[in-house]
């Protein structure tokens, strides 16, 4: 689950940053896009050498800490409460 919540994070940096910067050509939006592979590829790799994929529950619990909470304080951020009132909809439905 952490490789698709830190896949998921790059991507939300990556759409806020294009979201700000008005490209002038192509060019300088795969350049932005490669920044963005490879420090996504770069923080995999950190993430699986500090918790020996996954195996060291120490480390992994510091790892979704973390990325938990850049998920809910980053660009994009689920607003729990919203989605708290949707699923009561659901429920109630």
């Amino acid at each position: 689950q952490l490789h698709s919540d830190i896949t998921e994070y790059w991507a939300r940096l990556l759409r806020e940053e294009c979201n700000i910067n008005s490209f002038a050509n192509t060019k300088q939006l795969d350049y932005v896009n490669a920044r963005a592979i490879k420090n996504l590829r770069t923080m995999h790799k950190q993430y699986d050498s500090e918790t020996n994929h996954g195996l060291n529950t120490t480390m992994q619990k510091v790892w979704t800490d973390w990325i938990g909470q850049k998920l809910e304080e980053g660009p994009y951020a689920v607003n729990k409460k919203i989605v708290k009132f949707c699923l009561k909809i659901i429920a109630y439905n």
